[in-house]
């Protein structure tokens, strides 16, 4: 993962997405607790009310490289609606990812859940000590219990955690409702503790998870969607405790200042397409696009937005989520070329190059890194 805690915490919002499928609320929430800079404690909440956990969803939600094919059986994943840009909500891949992300950011996480047709809590914990002690002792590595809990017994948080009252307070908060999950990572490294402690770490947080989710959020520049696809939409919030009695809460779909909504404001003119992508091992990628344009004009004034970075001209969205790692390069046509004659500028100022921001979405069946980072077949797109 990126130094950055946000990339990491996004592989459990595709988490709280996907399970959130079907369901009129779709309310995730983060909670980042840094009041203190002692790592013991500093943690993170994700929570959602989607449809809970039973044992048997814990145990593959806590097993390594447990495959989309073994968690769907087979079920078709592809099919989405024309010009939906691929937002159903499927996102997360069941393999390493999330085991992977909440060991970046801290030393052990919590799962607390609850389904629908439960009558108590269920809570689980995996510790990174735990597991090297019992690789170091030739014992068995990825083991441990799965507890029932009466609801709202702040029992079931590790004791660093349940001295907290702020955490305390979320576990019997969230478990008022009827189903539920919470993904609560302890023992915070201090690099992230350091950056979210910072005065502006909770606008550059929530604008990076802006960007990364714009399509799942419910923004103004996005009303003309299938309603389908609309369908997909969900409430994300975000919450920073970092001060002692303070809080601060910021609704994602109210964020004006990431990139994706800046590009999406200022542009004068739209250009949506759709193209099959062939690489050399004969696959086929059904990538759908959308192409922007920011011109400098007497009327409207300069509309390129900052920060824009004119040589990568494509972002790429992985099932409607942001890929943040890979860009494909300006094409050829747009480039400001070098050593042009007087003549040529006069025909044609420079100011009137790269003016172009496009955005590539792209199915399922583009494999991806398990922490989506970046596309697997990026290289052959360009």
């Amino acid at each position: 993962f990126g130094g950055g805690c946000h990339e990491a915490v996004a592989e459990f919002i595709d988490n709280a997405i996907e399970t959130s499928r079907g369901r009129d609320l779709k309310e995730i929430m983060i909670h980042l607790f840094v009041t203190s800079e002692d790592e013991k404690k500093a943690a993170i909440a994700i929570c959602d009310r989607g449809k809970g956990m039973t044992e048997s969803d814990i145990e593959n939600f806590a097993s390594y490289s447990y495959s989309t094919e073994d968690r769907y059986g087979g079920e078709q994943l592809y099919q989405t609606p024309v010009k939906s840009r691929h937002i159903d909500g499927r996102l997360s891949k069941h393999g390493v990812g999330s085991k992977n992300a909440a060991f970046h950011l801290g030393c052990r996480f919590t799962v607390i859940t609850k389904s629908k047709e439960a009558k108590d809590m269920l809570g689980f914990c995996l510790d990174s000590k735990k597991l090297h002690s019992s690789f170091e002792n030739k014992e068995e590595v990825y083991h441990d219990y799965i507890y029932e809990y009466n609801v709202a017994d702040v029992a079931c948080l590790p004791e660093t955690e349940r001295q907290d009252d702020n955490i305390s307070q979320l576990v019997k908060t969230v478990s008022k409702y009827a189903h539920f999950t919470i993904i609560l990572i302890g023992g915070l490294k201090k690099h992230h503790i350091k950056a979210l402690r910072k005065q502006s770490a909770f606008e550059l947080f929530r604008q990076q998870l802006s960007h990364i989710y714009h399509y799942y959020l419910d923004k103004v520049h996005e009303k003309a969607l299938d309603s389908q696809v609309r369908r997909n939409y969900c409430s994300l919030k975000v919450t920073i405790y970092q001060r002692p009695g303070e809080k601060k809460t910021f609704d994602l779909a109210e964020e004006t200042n990431d990139v994706e909504s800046k590009y999406q404001s200022n542009a004068k003119e739209r250009y949506e397409f759709t193209v099959d992508l062939r690489t050399e091992d004969k696959a086929v990628y059904q990538v759908q696009g959308l192409l922007l344009y920011f011109p400098s004009a007497f009327d409207v004034g300069e509309t390129i937005p900052f920060p824009f970075v004119s040589h990568e001209l494509f972002e790429c969205f992985w099932q409607g989520r942001l890929i943040p790692q890979t860009l494909i390069p300006c094409l050829d046509f747009c480039k400001l070329k070098e050593k042009r004659k007087a003549s040529q500028r006069d025909k044609l100022p420079d100011k009137c190059y790269q003016r172009l921001k496009g955005m590539l979405f792209f199915d399922r069946t583009m494999p991806t890194g398990h922490n989506k980072l970046n596309l697997l077949q990026s290289d052959k797109l360009a």
